[in-house]
């Protein structure tokens, strides 16, 4: 698995984007971690605006895809996985919660 992340145009019916490919020669990356999981994904949401797509996954970590470039623009780790991500309607908030934590 490369847990890398499809997003898949329902009217052209194919694949317009991919984000998080392992990569084979070393590039700047965002701060100390690779610009892509290492792991399983575990949710994902839309910003409201539709161009930023943020992803959870058990690597402890969520990301800030940027649709039209593919590029991981954001990031930021957990002590615990994240096991669900979601956005304001406004974009202002978000919200998560985490493997093995109630409440």
């Amino acid at each position: 698995e490369d847990y890398s992340i499809l997003v898949f145009d329902c009217e052209a019916l194919k694949v317009v984007r991919r984000f998080g490919l392992p990569m084979s020669s070393p590039l700047p990356s965002i701060g100390p971690s690779p610009p892509r999981h290492t792991g399983p994904i575990t949710d994902l949401s839309f910003n409201p605006s539709g161009r930023r797509l943020l992803t959870a996954s058990l690597d402890n970590t969520i990301r800030v895809w940027e649709i039209p470039t593919a590029t991981c623009v954001d990031w930021m780790r957990f002590l615990t996985a994240p096991t669900s991500v979601t956005l304001s309607p406004t974009g202002e908030y978000m919200a998560t919660t985490h493997l093995n934590k109630v409440g």
